[in-house]
């Protein structure tokens, strides 16, 4: 059974990464060359779209997996941050052609942020374990309120959005398939409006 789930762990990574490249395909090479006339080739932009809205959840979902998983939450934060450092400088002159760009942040600082998010809320979770479960989603939700505002504030890649997402994963972590479409179908919906 444990092979069965490592395995699927890794499909997810191969779709995700698959996904986010068809994305940033789209994003790099198709969209900066469309015109109005452009009736196949926005096609394939808008399919390409949608094909990359799946990317961000699925790399959520496996990162709240990892929450779950890991041995050290303060390595895996820590290497979250490291890369996000790491690609921030290769981020920005590949969005914005400037070494360094404060208005927008790689996704590794995202999911870092995400990270921290839902650790925050599960080390509330087992202090508030002897009250009541409502006053946990109470304190949970402005916990979740503010992470978002921050989230806008510091530029992050998918905004407040990504703190939802990661929340949700993390709140139905027992009922994987019904968090991924709760999460995903909005974001496929959504087109890359983000």
């Amino acid at each position: 059974m444990q092979q069965s789930s490592v395995s699927f762990r890794a499909w997810l990574k191969l779709i995700a990464i698959t996904s986010m490249l068809i994305d940033h395909v789209n994003k790099a090479l198709i969209y900066p060359n469309l015109t109005s006339n452009d009736g196949v080739l926005t096609v394939v932009s808008n399919l390409f779209d949608i094909i990359g809205r799946i990317a961000f959840p699925l790399f959520c979902f496996l990162l709240v997996e990892g929450y779950f998983k890991t041995r050290s939450r303060k390595k895996y934060l820590f290497n979250l941050l490291l890369f996000g450092v790491i690609s921030e400088v290769p981020f920005d002159m590949f969005t914005t052609a400037c070494f360094f760009n404060m208005n927008w942040n790689n996704v590794m600082f995202t999911l870092a942020f995400v990270l921290m998010t839902i650790w925050s809320i599960d080390i509330l979770k087992e202090k508030m374990q002897k009250l009541p479960k409502v006053l946990w989603y109470f304190v949970s939700w402005i916990i979740i309120i503010i992470m978002c505002i921050a989230a806008i504030y510091l530029s992050l890649d998918y905004e407040h959005h990504a703190i939802l997402i990661g929340y949700f994963f993390y709140l139905f972590h027992d009922v994987p398939l019904f968090a991924f479409l709760l999460v995903t179908l909005p974001c496929i919906h959504s087109l890359g409006h983000f």
